[in-house]
């Protein structure tokens, strides 16, 4: 069962997951955005969860050096709000083009 984040103007977002967490390391979740007749599909991670596994040395982490992961924005605080804040100012800004960011589905 999805939950629903936001619904208005035409853009809908929702996540099947939780952003009740344990943990600075799972404050990531995958979420999905209805635009404009298609679906988009992401990730967010908190800045907390970059950090900390950058930072880790306990954890075999790859991102020691670096993170990357596809179609993920990065958010200041791990919650629903900024999760929509951020969604919405990346429709917004007309210099940015959506696929670039998140992943179109078929």
């Amino acid at each position: 069962m999805s939950d629903t984040l936001y619904d208005a103007d035409g853009i809908r977002i929702y996540t099947y997951h939780s952003f009740a967490v344990n943990d600075k390391f799972s404050e990531n979740l995958d979420f999905f955005l209805d635009y404009k007749g298609n679906i988009y599909a992401g990730t967010v991670f908190s800045l907390n969860c970059v950090i900390a596994y950058m930072e880790d040395t306990v954890i075999d982490s790859p991102f020691n050096n670096y993170f990357w992961a596809p179609y993920t924005i990065v958010i200041k605080e791990f919650s629903s709000e900024y999760l929509i804040a951020s969604i919405l100012e990346i429709i917004s800004d007309k210099k940015v083009l959506l696929e670039d960011v998140v992943c179109k589905q078929i």
